[in-house]
């Protein structure tokens, strides 16, 4: 994109007092105090005369095109009054530079949802607009769209919890974030995970998702297995008697149980129990009353 030759940017007002009379000719010029001009090259207006000035020294112009933008050089005394113009000349540079902006940025992009990002310095380039649930990633400085599985995984510190995923198209509220982390954030209600077998089947609890279980009984009796422990895990089962009761259960190897062996369950109908686990290695267990005919 061109810029303009010179710059006119009247952040100050700027008036200065020509110090010294001046020919037609005379390069450079003195001022008293042009602290606030604008830095070359820049316009100055003396009088009736435009003058282009390449440098701004201190309280002086030099390297000037005299008579500038159609104006007559002119001679012109001591204490004369110093301005910045607003001449054609601005208004032409300024409505190039609007075109090259908004007119160019209109002639890159064809079509909605297309973005402009910078290629390279002072150059526009259009990047169409992206395919649905893609998003905005900058690979070694260049923007680009791309599908969310493609990132790898989401978050990366060591220092912080992350949320890893092999190939993500969404976070799911249950998305599943395979590690154990502890939060002091106060009590976490955790639904339970409830199981209905039929008569003399195996009810396989999958500890991994969750550590409440709630087993209700068939009339008949069942097995319990468990599957996806981790050791150290903490669970609990609960076992509801059907209308008949005395339903038992066969419990899954190998279980520590407090007090040396497996507790009866409640025979009472409609009555609860509960027990409380531990896991302590691979398919070993310590095992623990917690009530009983609940």
């Amino acid at each position: 994109m061109a810029y303009p030759s010179f710059r006119f940017k009247p952040n100050d007002i700027y008036t200065d007092i020509l110090d010294g009379d001046i020919s037609a000719a005379t390069d450079p010029i003195n001022t008293t105090d042009n602290t606030n001009a604008e830095s070359g090259p820049c316009l100055i207006k003396i009088d009736n005369e435009i003058i282009k000035c390449t440098t701004k020294g201190a309280n002086n112009f030099s390297t000037l095109e005299r008579g500038y933008n159609g104006t007559t050089a002119a001679s012109h005394s001591s204490g004369a009054v110093i301005s910045h113009p607003i001449s054609a000349d601005i208004f032409v540079k300024m409505w190039e530079a609007i075109e090259a902006i908004y007119g160019g940025a209109l002639d890159i992009v064809t079509a909605k949802g297309d973005i402009l990002v910078a290629s390279a310095a002072d150059t526009l380039t259009k990047l169409a607009i992206g395919a649905d649930k893609t998003l905005l990633n900058v690979a070694t400085d260049t923007p680009a769209w791309i599908a969310p599985a493609s990132l790898g995984k989401v978050g990366d510190s060591d220092t912080v919890d992350t949320v890893h995923a092999a190939a993500m198209n969404q976070l799911a509220v249950d998305q599943t974030i395979a590690s154990v982390k502890t939060y002091d954030e106060g009590a976490v209600a955790h639904a339970p995970k409830g199981y209905n077998p039929a008569g003399a089947a195996t009810a396989t609890l999958d500890v991994s998702l969750g550590n409440n279980h709630e087993i209700s009984m068939p009339a008949g009796n069942i097995t319990i297995a468990i599957s996806n422990e981790t050791n150290g895990q903490f669970f609990i089962i609960s076992i509801l008697q059907d209308g008949g009761g005395s339903r038992t259960v066969t419990w899954f190897t190998t279980i520590k149980w407090a007090g040396g062996s497996a507790p009866t369950l409640t025979t009472t109908g409609g009555k609860r129990d509960l027990f409380g686990f531990k896991c302590t290695g691979t398919d070993t267990y310590d095992g623990f009353i917690i009530g009983q005919n609940v």
